[in-house]
């Protein structure tokens, strides 16, 4: 029995590791944990700034959007304001121009002008006749009558 457990003791020496080696493993699994945890926070802080850039670019151009839309709607209504009646008025005076009279115009008659063409807003309308919808029997037959039809009925379809 002794050498059974003089055995045992033998191979289990063998395979048992000595507290050095323990502590390395100990040590590694520690260190690996740390650097994945430091690779993870890494990847984190990444894709954080990035959303922050992102954002920022964002805000930078909706700022210029506004300014542009600002621009464009100042200059419309400049725009405007030079077109108006009373400016055009102005500048044709300070041009030379002045109103013509009735009795001053002169009118030519074209034979082969009609005269602008209206605006068509709207196509004509032409009715179009109206069709009954037929539904089969199918699709009209709700389920109490089928079910009221196959069970007296049986034999007709």
């Amino acid at each position: 029995f002794s050498t059974i457990m003089d055995t045992v003791l033998q191979v289990k020496q063998a395979y048992s590791q000595t507290p050095w080696r323990k502590q390395v493993q100990t040590v590694g699994l520690f260190l690996t944990i740390l650097v994945l945890g430091l690779v993870i926070s890494l990847i984190y802080v990444d894709v954080s700034a990035k959303a922050v850039a992102a954002g920022r670019d964002i805000q930078e151009m909706r700022a210029t959007i506004e300014a542009l839309e600002r621009s464009i709607d100042d200059k419309q209504a400049k725009l405007a304001q030079m077109v108006s009646a009373v400016e055009m008025e102005k500048r044709a005076r300070e041009m030379g121009f002045r109103p013509v009279n009735p009795g001053e115009a002169a009118y030519l008659v074209v034979p082969e002008y009609t005269g602008r063409a209206g605006a068509v807003l709207v196509p004509p309308s032409t009715p179009e006749p109206v069709r009954a919808v037929v539904l089969s029997p199918e699709y009209s037959t709700s389920l109490v009558d089928w079910v009221k039809q196959l069970l007296y009925l049986p034999g007709e379809p």
